[in-house]
């Protein structure tokens, strides 16, 4: 099996035939954040209760809300206050960058109820590539698996997902997330990864299916793929 390396992109050599890579997709792109500022969307609008506010018709929409505002929703635990001002900090804009305060509002807003599949892939990627945290596979595979589960069908959270379980060793359920993700996004770099976990599965069907789609889409390392190929021919 293979043993993880610390660079959080790479499987360890170990004993398998070779070394997965991290693909191209990069987490500078927020491919997961919502929309910059506060008006990510719309969404219904509550009557203020009497018991609350007898004289106020309707709260204010929290789409509307300015930074200072969500801030004071959020400390009530409103979920989506807490989901807006985590994609703020994580995006930067209307808020100075900073992982820190994201993860926090994020994980708020994640235990206070929210079930929004952008607040578990960004909080997989916050763990996943140690944005002001330790790194961790466990907590980003916990989240990526959540966004999966919830239809994200984006290539760079299947790839990583899938390079955590290479890292622990689950090489057939690993090639089959590599190959969802090559299937997406169309990277050499991860069609290779499936052909690597399928050859460390014992699939060499597939195994030589990916390695050699990999080569024909321009790996950078074709000489490594070559090799597994030949040595199951």
């Amino acid at each position: 099996g293979a043993s993880a390396s610390e660079n959080p992109g790479a499987a360890g050599e170990g004993t398998t035939a070779g070394v997965a890579e991290q693909s191209g997709a990069s987490a500078s792109e927020n491919p997961g954040a919502a929309g910059e500022g506060t008006t990510a969307g719309a969404a219904e609008k509550s009557g203020a209760s009497e018991k609350e506010n007898a004289g106020a018709a309707e709260e204010k929409d929290v789409y509307d809300m300015s930074v200072e505002e969500l801030e004071i929703a959020a400390r009530k635990g409103d979920p989506v206050a807490c989901e807006l001002l985590g994609s703020m900090y994580y995006s930067g804009g209307e808020v100075d960058q900073n992982y820190g305060k994201a993860r926090q509002y994020l994980e708020k807003s994640e235990q206070n109820g929210s079930r929004s599949a952008k607040v578990y892939k960004m909080l997989g990627d916050i763990y996943y590539y140690g944005k002001d945290v330790d790194a961790s596979d466990s907590e980003a595979g916990k989240y990526y698996k959540m966004a999966i589960d919830m239809g994200v069908a984006n290539t760079e959270v299947l790839a990583n997902y899938g390079m955590i379980l290479y890292r622990d060793d689950d090489f057939e359920e690993s090639a089959r997330y590599f190959a969802m993700a090559a299937e997406s996004g169309g990277d050499p770099t991860d069609m290779y990864n499936a052909g690597l976990a399928y050859y460390n599965a014992n699939d060499t069907e597939n195994a030589v299916k990916w390695l050699e789609k990999a080569i024909d889409s321009g790996f950078s390392r074709p000489q490594d793929a070559k090799r597994m190929i030949d040595s199951v021919k």
